[in-house]
């Protein structure tokens, strides 16, 4: 799952911007992780098939229906691993520099 999860930048990108806000609408969500509206809710519906996002409510809004997400615990897991990755880089990129 955390494979499918970090296959695409934006998702990583979408999945942060839900761990700072708690909950956002995809128009919360691509600005803050800055992609398109339409990449952003692609990739919302990718994530919730995955099971690390889950629709948390909605409002109307002129006419239209908002919907916001929020990570669930998978999503939270898949972040933590995503994180310990990341800040592996660095260690790893040092030992293979210097062989």
């Amino acid at each position: 799952m955390v494979g499918r999860v970090m296959s695409h930048p934006a998702r990583v990108a979408i999945l942060l911007a839900l761990a700072r806000e708690g909950s956002a609408s995809p128009s919360s969500a691509a600005s803050a992780a800055s992609v398109s509206l339409g990449s952003c809710s692609y990739h919302m519906h990718t994530l919730m098939a995955l099971g690390v996002v889950r629709l948390r409510a909605t409002r109307p809004v002129r006419g239209a229906v908002e919907h916001f997400y929020e990570l669930t615990g998978d999503g939270r897991a898949a972040l933590r691993a995503i994180e310990a990755v990341v800040a592996l880089e660095p260690a790893h990129r040092g030992s293979t520099q210097s062989r």
